[in-house]
């Protein structure tokens, strides 16, 4: 099982924030961030690696949103760093 840490960047506590607003769409990224610990790289967690394939960024699909994180296999511990709607979370 892989244990979850939020990056303290700006952005991911502001994505925070206003995602605590709809209640809903919270508790689903909740719950699929607690799925994605136990159950790593299944083919229906709709997981794919960024580019560059160099860094290791990955992206979750959940509806409308994304999750952008990094893995840091040998500790098993996956890095959050950002969760927003796709239209915007590509951005930066």
């Amino acid at each position: 099982m892989y244990k979850v840490i939020y990056d303290n960047s700006s952005l991911l506590l502001k994505d925070r924030e206003n995602l605590k607003k709809d209640k809903s769409n919270f508790d689903k990224i909740r719950i699929k961030i607690e799925t994605l610990c136990l159950y790593l790289f299944n083919a229906w967690l709709n997981i794919k690696k960024l580019e560059p394939k160099k860094d290791n960024k990955y992206r979750l699909r959940i509806d409308d949103y994304r999750v952008i994180f990094s893995i840091d296999f040998w500790n098993k511990i996956i890095i959050i760093h950002r969760i927003w709607l796709r239209k915007e979370v590509y951005k930066n």
